[in-house]
């Protein structure tokens, strides 16, 4: 079962609406000490709204767009932070703001919360200034339109297995000479396919500067069975290597994968196949490149890999 899941909330719906409330009580009224009258407003029956719960079905958090681009409202249940639940409410929003066909988004966040929305391309603009008793900076992120003719959309939601390995096998056709993969276990569903596995290929003889790297956090479930992409490290082994993350590094959830630096299949959880496709410019393609790169450098072949000579 899913960690958790997020999607838009049906804010004339009883319950959806009274677990946005419950979120945005809890954090803003209650943790924040937000006055009541100034959290709730007209925007709210206008406004997109996204709830985000846990495989039990309780609300952790949410978030809201305005019909002008203006994102806020972002809340995640303290038991819930650092689980990457405000980044899904983020790609989630993002999604359908870009679905509008919005030019921009602009957002006012709390001073301590600025880092967090520069993930995602947000710049600051202006100075510092107090809103509900509480610093705030004012943000602003220019939206990649949504193209008006037949193409593939720059941003777009996957919700099924199938759209997984069909986003994924995209992915790899971007690429020039760099792959990055994050992975539980080499997930043979999306990335045990012929086609993948010849797309990698291509990319690992594209040239002598080429690279496809992937990090698996479980290499003894990985190898249980043989995997295509097991057997294309051992014949190019230059060109595609397998490691696992350092034990002492941070514990990841998500799964990924991304084309140089500007193309990516992103899952916040693994578990499941919802997932954000940016194929153009991925702000989140960058910053999951860093991470990455971060966590390769430290990482090492798991003797579970060693046994079949990676």
């Amino acid at each position: 079962m899913a960690e958790f899941t997020v999607r838009t909330a049906d804010w004339d719906h009883d319950r959806d609406r009274a677990d946005c409330e419950a979120v945005r009580t809890a954090v803003f009224v209650e943790e924040q000490r937000i006055p009541e009258h100034e959290e709730w407003d007209e925007h709210d029956d206008t406004s997109l709204h996204v709830i985000a719960r846990d495989a039990n079905g309780t609300p952790i958090g949410t978030g809201r767009l305005l019909r002008d681009g203006i994102i806020g409202r972002i809340a995640v249940v303290k038991e819930w932070r650092g689980r990457n639940v405000g980044d899904a409410i983020m790609h989630h929003l993002l999604a359908e703001a870009r679905a509008r066909g919005l030019k921009e988004s602009v957002l006012h966040a709390q001073s301590y919360a600025i880092a967090f929305y520069e993930r995602f391309g947000y710049v600051v603009e202006g100075h510092e200034f107090i809103e509900a008793g509480i610093p705030h900076r004012r943000m602003r992120l220019v939206l990649v339109p949504v193209p008006a003719d037949d193409r593939k959309p720059a941003v777009r939601w996957v919700r099924s297995m199938d759209q997984c390995r069909a986003a994924a096998l995209e992915i790899a056709k971007l690429a020039r000479y760099r792959l990055a993969i994050m992975t539980p276990d080499l997930e043979p569903a999306i990335y045990g396919t012929h086609e993948f596995r010849d797309e990698l290929k291509r990319i690992a003889r594209s040239s002598r500067f080429a690279q496809v790297r992937v990090l698996v956090r479980d290499a003894q479930r990985a190898t249980r069975e043989g995997h295509l992409l097991v057997e294309l490290s051992l014949a190019l082994p230059t060109y595609v290597q397998i490691r696992v993350p350092d034990p002492d590094d941070e514990q990841r959830t998500d799964a990924f994968v991304l084309a140089d630096d500007d193309a990516i299949l992103y899952r916040v959880a693994a578990e499941v196949a919802d997932g954000v496709v940016e194929v153009e410019g991925s702000a989140i393609a960058r910053e999951r490149l860093r991470s990455f790169d971060r966590l390769w450098q430290r990482a090492q072949p798991d003797p579970n890999l060693r046994r079949l000579g990676i």
